[in-house]
């Protein structure tokens, strides 16, 4: 089953109604999609997707974290580490970043990060990437 919005254009597949329903990253973004008219590409659009989590989580007081073993605080994604003033000393790093920041401004809207935050989301991601696929 594909999103029921008939002006959808995210290519994910469903099992069920209740799968379509609690995917919260897809409710975040279809309408945002629809307008567009397509879907970023596999890296962007997760880019896109963590973007729209943590804009939302932060929008609403309601930032999500999780135990680290050792430690009483709960970690959340602001905590991760991003090395942006690394990532700007790369040429070739940045000019990737670059790519990825113009194919998704059209889908931030007005409410979108700077190139400054866009530096860091992607720090937070590419340093991070082992966290973010483990359990």
């Amino acid at each position: 089953r594909k999103c029921p919005r008939e002006d959808c254009v995210y290519d994910g597949r469903y099992c069920s109604i209740q799968c379509i329903d609690s995917d919260r990253q897809h409710q975040l973004e279809c309408s945002i999609l629809s307008m567009v008219g397509e879907a970023p590409s596999d890296i962007s659009h997760f880019i896109f997707r963590t973007w729209l989590t943590q804009n939302k989580e932060s929008r609403d007081n309601e930032v999500r974290g999780e135990q680290v073993p050792g430690s009483k605080k709960e970690r959340c994604f602001q905590d991760f580490l991003h090395h942006s003033s690394d990532l700007k000393q790369n040429k070739k790093t940045m000019n990737n970043i670059l790519q990825h920041f113009r194919e998704l401004e059209e889908y931030f809207l007005e409410d979108g990060p700077t190139l400054e935050e866009f530096i860091i989301l992607y720090g937070r991601i590419v340093i991070n990437d082992f966290e973010l696929c483990d359990g």
